[in-house]
């Protein structure tokens, strides 16, 4: 499972590997849904991803929150490259598929290493989801949509 919430933003560090961060909520749908596939993923790629997983409800995710920008809405999936910058930034439920495509393209994108052998994402269910001190992150570019992201009702606004 993903590394448990940081309590501060030092608690997130670079180590070489892109970071892919996971802002959920235990009461949130489409979180619980995801968490499969984002566990599937992290057996996957953990020689060269790192795992963490937010809990919003935590206090001590405040400051991580504020760091990003703010979480508008649940699931909030943060990818950053090996020295903090910020690669992807995507909202709602992300399927296995998308998510495995995700990752082989950030792999492409920036050079860092891959796996020799790459086992394929199981076939979708269609059901359910650092930086160091002073690290300056890029602006965030959101991934473009596929074609099988779920409509906005996948992911939860907050309030």
């Amino acid at each position: 499972a993903p590394e448990s919430s940081p309590a501060s933003i030092p608690d997130i560090e670079l180590d070489g590997r892109l970071q892919f961060v996971e802002f959920y909520a235990d009461w949130c749908g489409p979180c619980i849904d995801m968490k499969p596939n984002v566990d599937r993923m992290e057996g996957r790629y953990s020689p060269m991803v790192r795992f963490w997983r937010v809990d919003v409800d935590a206090r001590e995710s405040a400051r991580l929150e504020a760091y990003f920008g703010g979480v508008p809405a649940i699931p909030l999936l943060i990818v950053l490259d090996a020295q903090g910058n910020v690669l992807v930034r995507m909202e709602g439920f992300q399927s296995e598929r998308q998510l495995d495509r995700l990752l082989r393209d950030l792999f492409a994108r920036t050079g860092a290493r891959k796996p020799a052998r790459m086992d394929p994402p199981t076939p979708d269910t269609g059901t359910g989801a650092g930086v160091t001190e002073g690290a300056s992150p890029a602006p965030p570019l959101t991934a473009a949509p596929s074609e099988a992201q779920r409509p906005s009702s996948a992911s939860y606004p907050r309030n």
